[in-house]
């Protein structure tokens, strides 16, 4: 799986112990939520409003937003 945020990649940041959850209903938007855990040094950027897409390993698009 990748984790794209402004089209940086984020997937080593993802935090294992909240897993990614993707959320669809009828007639409603999807919601993708998902946790980042930084450690120092690494990118981090706490701007609201960016574009996300999760894509999987094979190139399927899960979620874009």
């Amino acid at each position: 799986m990748k984790i794209l945020i402004q089209e940086q990649d984020y997937t080593a940041a993802l935090d294992a112990v909240r897993p990614l959850t993707i959320e669809r209903k009828l007639n409603e938007p999807s919601i993708c939520r998902f946790w980042l855990a930084f450690r120092p040094g690494q990118l981090g950027d706490s701007s609201g409003n960016q574009s996300i897409s999760v894509t999987g390993d094979d190139g399927t698009l899960y979620f874009t937003g």
